[in-house]
């Protein structure tokens, strides 16, 4: 057992020391950040169907992006006609983020020794993946990072014994359907990014690891954007967005480690 280990340890670090994974934490988290701009519309468009401020919408996003992006996200979002510029920005902004989960195939071929072939299909595979990882940062978003705060509103619009009931069910629910959405997301995104076929069961560890350290560091962020967070000067907003950066870079290393973990099992199994 303790040789396994060894070994197992030995040939993690060995895979997570390849130049194509100590860059890809960095290219990961450039690109995550431009996924921001559609997750912000998102969030605006969901949060303007229950009649919520808009003040409280900018104190929970927008002042975590650039202020450059505001008026495009704020234009697409709230269904007005949006001008030429605005609408090259946005598709330029998806195609963009593509390209991080693009790193994530050449990346994961790089590392299990696949030979990159078809370019279009892997192309058209990183826009598949990009939704799926758009839909995962969502629900981060929605649930453990600002799900306390968003609850908090929904009990102040609604009668107490509803409001009761959804913040009984929202402590119930909260980390175990965080566990389990973040889970398969980043099962699935682990399973599709290599151009071969894998085994769900040989990425199991990966995905658990990463689950597990992402909802840990989430929580993290999450204290800090509802006790130290300050939008009221200039120096306040830029340590929000250095913070959120920081907290993106992380999330990107973990995926890493938890990708070289999936690697370093494949490659032992085969052995």
């Amino acid at each position: 057992m303790k040789r396994r280990i060894r070994a197992l340890y030995k040939r993690l670090i060995k895979n997570i020391r390849k130049p194509e994974m100590l860059i890809l934490p960095g290219q990961l988290s450039f690109f995550f950040l431009l996924t921001l701009i559609p997750l912000a519309a998102l969030f605006i468009s969901l949060f303007s169907r229950f009649n919520i401020s808009t003040d409280f919408m900018s104190d929970l996003i927008l002042n975590n992006i650039p202020e450059a992006m505001i008026s495009i996200v704020d234009t697409l979002a709230n269904g007005v006609k949006a001008n030429t510029n605005a609408v090259i920005f946005f598709v330029s902004a998806l195609i963009l983020a593509s390209n991080g989960t693009h790193s994530m195939i050449i990346a994961s071929n790089k590392i299990y020794n696949i030979e990159d072939k078809n370019y279009i299909k892997r192309r058209l595979k990183s826009v598949l993946m990009m939704f799926v990882l758009i839909g995962l940062l969502f629900f981060i978003f929605l649930v453990p990072v600002f799900g306390d705060m968003i609850i908090r509103i929904v009990r102040s619009i609604t009668n107490e014994t509803v409001g009761n009931i959804v913040m009984i069910t929202y402590n119930i629910l909260k980390y175990p359907l965080s566990f389990g959405l973040v889970f398969i997301s980043i099962k699935m995104l682990y399973i599709m990014a290599p151009d071969i076929k894998i085994n769900p069961k040989e990425v199991n560890y990966g995905a658990a690891f990463t689950s597990i350290s992402w909802i840990v560091i989430t929580q993290l962020y999450s204290l800090y954007v509802e006790q130290f967070s300050n939008y009221g000067s200039l120096y306040g907003s830029l340590s929000n967005l250095l913070v959120l950066m920081w907290w993106i870079y992380i999330l990107s290393y973990i995926f890493v480690l938890g990708m070289g973990l999936n690697v370093t099992k494949y490659q032992l199994t085969k052995e």
